[in-house]
C-alpha cells in the first residue's frame, strides 16, 4: 500500500532529495495534482511543505483519503534530535 507523507518543514531541516517541495502557494496546485495522481496510481510520495498555508490545506487530505494513505509529520529541531 502506497502512502503520501506530508512533512511540515518550516525550519527547512528536511532533505529535499527524492521529495516534492512546496515553498510557496504558487506551486500548490501542481503539487496537489501530483499527490492525487500518486494516490490513484498507488505510488508513495514524500512532500516537504515549507509554507504554513499549504501545509494546512494539504493536511486536509488525511481527512479526505484516510490516515492509512496520508501521513502527516512535523520537522522541528526537537523532533530531528529525537530521531538521532
Amino acid at each position: 500500500m502506497a502512502a503520501i507523507s506530508i512533512i511540515n518543514d518550516n525550519f527547512k531541516l528536511g532533505d529535499t532529495k527524492d521529495k516534492l517541495v512546496i515553498d510557496s502557494i504558487f506551486n500548490y496546485v501542481d503539487v496537489y495534482a501530483q499527490i492525487v495522481g500518486a494516490l490513484y496510481d498507488n505510488v508513495s510520495l514524500d512532500v516537504l511543505v515549507r509554507d504554513s498555508a499549504c501545509f494546512t490545506w494539504l493536511s486536509r487530505l488525511k481527512e479526505q483519503y484516510g490516515s492509512e494513505y496520508v501521513k502527516i509529520y512535523i520537522n522541528t529541531p526537537r523532533n530531528i534530535l529525537k530521531q538521532k
